[in-house]
C-alpha cells in the first residue's frame, strides 16, 4: 500500500557555488513543476559562496523543499546519492542546479516513466558548447568507451535523468 504522503516527483539538485543562478533556476522548476505533485531536494555540496543562505530564503518560502547541507564537497555523484537516499517519491529526477538542464522537458520525462520506462534520460539533439575539437574528441570517447565496455553509453546523455 503506498504511503498517502508520497510525492509522485522528487527533484533532487546537486549545488556547488551557484549562489547567483540558484533563484532563477528554481522559479524556472517552479513554473514547470507547479501541476506536479513534487519535492525538490537541494544538496549543497560544500559550497563557499552563499549557495546555502539562498537556499534557506527558499525553503522558508516553499513546504516541499528539503536541504541536504554536506560538509565538504564530496563531489556530484555523491551529492545525488545523498539526495537519491532522502527522497519520498515514486520517481527520482536528477538535475544540476546551473540552468544547462532545461527544466521544460521535465513533464514529457515523467510521462515517459509512467508509460513504463525504468530510466528516462535526456539527450542533446545538438552540442553547441566546446566547438570542433571538443565534440570530435567526445565522439572519439564514446567509439572507444563502447568498445570496451559490455554497457552502451549513449553520446550526449545527460546526467539529467
Amino acid at each position: 500500500m503506498k504511503d498517502l504522503n508520497t510525492n509522485l516527483l522528487s527533484i533532487v539538485v546537486s549545488v556547488y557555488n551557484e549562489e547567483k543562478n540558484l533563484l532563477a533556476f528554481f522559479n524556472e522548476l517552479l513554473l514547470k513543476t507547479e501541476k506536479i505533485n513534487t519535492e525538490i531536494i537541494f544538496v549543497n555540496d560544500g559550497s563557499y559562496d552563499n549557495s546555502l543562505k539562498v537556499l534557506i530564503e527558499i525553503k522558508n518560502k516553499y513546504n516541499n523543499i528539503k536541504i541536504i547541507n554536506l560538509s565538504r564537497n564530496f563531489g556530484h555523484e555523491a551529492a545525488m546519492l545523498a539526495g537519491i537516499d532522502n527522497s519520498n517519491a515514486e520517481y527520482i529526477l536528477c538535475l544540476d542546479a546551473d540552468l544547462q538542464h532545461p527544466p521544460e522537458i521535465i513533464p514529457k520525462m515523467l510521462d515517459k516513466a509512467q508509460k513504463g520506462a525504468d530510466i528516462v534520460f535526456a539527450k542533446r539533439k545538438k552540442r553547441e558548447d566546446g566547438g570542433f575539437i571538443k565534440n570530435l574528441l567526445s565522439k572519439i570517447f564514446y567509439k572507444i568507451i563502447n568498445k570496451m565496455s559490455p554497457v552502451r553509453f549513449e553520446p550526449d546523455a545527460r546526467i539529467f535523468s
